[in-house]
This record gives C-alpha cells, structure tokens and sequence, in this order.
C-alpha cells in the first residue's frame, strides 16, 4: 500500500492484514490529498474499513486510486455511500482493473445502487472504471445517471463490453450535461452504426475528447478540440 502525502512524500507500506489499524490512522490524518492504493490485494471488507466511516469521509482527501485490486460491486457502493452522504472532496477516484462489474447483469441490486449514488457524489470529476467487466446495459444505465451530473468531466469507460447502446446513452447524456468532456471507449464493441450518431451530435462533438478505437472505420478520438489531448 502506497500513500503519498502532499509535502514531504510520505510513503507507508502497510500489509493488508493491517488494513484496520491502517484506516483508523488515515482518519486521524488531516493533511492527506492523495491516497495510492493500487496493485494490492485490497477487497470488500477493506474498503469497507476505508469507506465507513474512513478515509474516503475526510475532507482533505482529493484523490483516491484502488485500481488493481479485488474490489467488487459491493465495495464500490460503500464507496459511492460514503461520498455521497459524508463531507467527502474526492474529485478523482479510480477503480479500473477491478472485477466492479464481471458476471453480474442491470437488474443486480448492487449495480443499481452504484448507478443511483453516482449523481450524489457531488465533488467527483474524474472516474476510471477501465477493465471492469461491465455490460453495454450496465454502461448505459452509468452515462444516463450523469445527464445532470454538474462535477464529472472525464470518464473512463476503456477495455469493457460497451457497445451501441452506451454510445446511444452518451449523446442523450451530452444533450444536458455540459460538464463532462473526455471519455474512453476504447478496446469495447462500439459499432460504426453508433460512430455516425456520435459524429450527428453537436454536443457530442463540442467535447474535448472521446476516444473510439483504432480500427480503420473508427477515429482514434474525435473533436475539433483535441488536438491538445495527443
């Protein structure tokens, strides 16, 4: 486990047998920004001691990146949970290259609250769900919850099982919301059915990036403003 304390660069390694003793500490801490714990063994049950009533519900924390753990759907609800009903800052938090989402369906009742609690996390703007195992439905059902979402301005929606129906629910999400401007469909199953709709949107296309693919009938990203983004 690596923490990275903005000033002195801090650095704990913690084995995860601690993770309790771990999360009471991280309360105590009033000067942490940035928390890096990535490619652990990090699971439910310790995000759980994280999240309630942990790390995440500290004011001072900006960012928090748990990719490359265990984490599944349950754990990031208690995330979720306790962003939204806490005085929680967290304005990037990543969990790409978790199991967030890998054989379960829309109708899961974790997967609907992960999709209710999104809009209520009213400090996040940057959230990396690459490699999650999620379904088109499931994508779908994420980018309609932020139609009024007025924080998240870049999504990360790379390596999944995305198809037309996300692509479809990106241009009804942009139509109003303003705020979100890059977006990873990369390496999913976006069709060129679904690139002609996304280029046919004014609002779609006024983003800064959205990242498609290489394939020949896909742009790698699109926009008149990317450019910077290369």
């Amino acid at each position: 486990v690596l923490v990275q304390r903005c000033g002195d660069n801090f650095k704990a390694a913690m084995p995860k047998n601690m993770m309790s003793s771990f999360s009471d500490w991280l309360r105590g801490d009033n000067t942490l920004m940035r928390a890096l714990l990535s490619d652990n063994h990090i699971t439910d049950s310790g995000v759980a001691l994280l999240a309630t009533p942990g790390l995440v519900c500290n004011s001072t924390l900006l960012s928090l990146d748990l990719s490359f753990n265990d984490i599944q759907i349950s754990g990031a609800v208690a995330l979720l949970e306790a962003m939204a009903f806490s005085q929680s800052g967290i304005q990037e938090l990543e969990l790409s290259i978790n199991p967030l989402f890998e054989n379960i369906e829309i109708n899961n009742i974790d997967v609907q609250r992960f999709v209710s609690l999104l809009p209520q996390c009213r400090s996040l703007k940057f959230l990396g769900l690459e490699t999650t195992g999620m379904a088109d439905e499931i994508g779908g059902a994420i980018l309609l919850s932020l139609k009024h979402h007025t924080q998240i301005s870049w999504l990360n929606l790379y390596n999944n099982q995305l198809a037309d129906g996300s692509a479809g629910a990106l241009v009804d999400t942009m139509a109003t919301n303003a705020t979100l401007q890059r977006i990873s469909f990369e390496n999913n199953k976006i069709t060129d059915v679904s690139i002609e709709r996304l280029l046919g949107s004014a609002q779609v296309m006024d983003m800064e990036g959205v990242w498609l693919g290489e394939t020949p009938s896909q742009l790698s990203y699109f926009s008149h403003h990317c450019s910077a983004l290369q």
